[in-house]
């Protein structure tokens, strides 16, 4: 006698009858496709792979970058959620939190890690090699609060400031909100970290990334998302999605139409979601 597959309950359609129940009521977000929100199925991550934070050198590209909270970081299709390649950064044990590009050539990586201390490396990803590892924790504080990384190149440095690394900031977080700062070098080719400002919350940060001449930071264990338009000082704040205050990672993409969306990503449950977005309202929520 042959029965049709949806009579029977089979351990994959239970798994998916839980994730569905899960979505539905606990996080808030509705699991049917669409086009302004959907989950992206991630195969085949490391073992002991946990999300953390997000970084895509061309926002017109198709492949984003993962951070691990250890010391692996991901390539992923962002749009069906394949892990193109992953590997491990160092054999010592790091806890890289946050990760960002500096140039669209996206060749090297920099990453935070809060373990054994508040440090940013760099990461070069054809030699896969650590370029450069410099100590923040006299800037950044002691406590392992680095957990956002990011860059903007248009942004008016000193006028006694040469050799600036790509001639921009970065934004890390801290204990009491978010440290800019620019690496440079001096004659002898000795690293220079140059504190340029500091922007105060009382909410920890637990993600940034940089859009549209914006600064936008995940607050952690709360639904905002704040956003500094770094040319005018405007600030805003945005309700995220879903009713989880976990999201640990955040990266823009436009599409060939000039459509915007964001990719949200949390370690736990493991999930990366994109969702349609508008500079104005902010999600466009399923």
């Amino acid at each position: 006698m042959v029965h049709s597959a949806s009579i029977f309950l089979t351990e994959e359609n239970y798994r998916a009858a839980q994730i569905y129940t899960f979505l539905q009521f606990v996080l808030g977000i509705k699991v049917e496709e669409s086009f302004s929100c959907r989950q992206v199925n991630l195969s085949k991550l490391p073992i002991l792979f946990e999300p953390s934070d997000l970084a895509i050198p061309d926002e017109r590209g198709r492949y984003m970058w993962m951070a691990s909270g250890g010391n692996m970081v991901a390539k992923i299709d962002a749009v069906n959620g394949k892990v193109e390649s992953s590997f491990t950064l160092l054999r010592e044990q790091l806890d890289t939190e946050a990760i960002a590009f500096i140039s669209t050539s996206g060749d090297t990586l920099y990453l935070g890690s809060e373990s054994p201390h508040n440090e940013l490396l760099a990461y070069n990803i054809q030699s896969r090699t650590v370029t450069m590892r410099i100590d923040l924790s006299y800037l950044l504080g002691t406590e392992p609060r680095f957990e956002g990384l990011a860059f903007f190149k248009n942004i008016q440095l000193p006028q006694d400031l040469n050799n600036v690394l790509g001639n921009g900031a970065f934004f890390a977080t801290a204990p009491h909100g978010i440290e800019i700062f620019t690496i440079s070098y001096d004659q002898n080719g000795a690293v220079l970290v140059t504190p340029l400002r500091s922007l105060r919350l009382q909410n920890k940060v637990g993600a940034l990334t940089v859009h549209n001449d914006k600064l936008y930071a995940v607050l952690d264990n709360k639904r905002d998302l704040i956003r500094w338009d770094l040319n005018t000082q405007e600030r805003s704040t945005f309700l995220l999605p879903g009713k989880l205050d976990t999201w640990e990672g955040i990266a823009f993409v436009k599409s060939a139409d000039e459509e915007q969306f964001v990719y949200l990503a949390r370690d736990s449950p493991i999930a990366l979601w994109r969702f349609m977005w508008d500079e104005t309202t902010g999600f466009k929520e399923c």
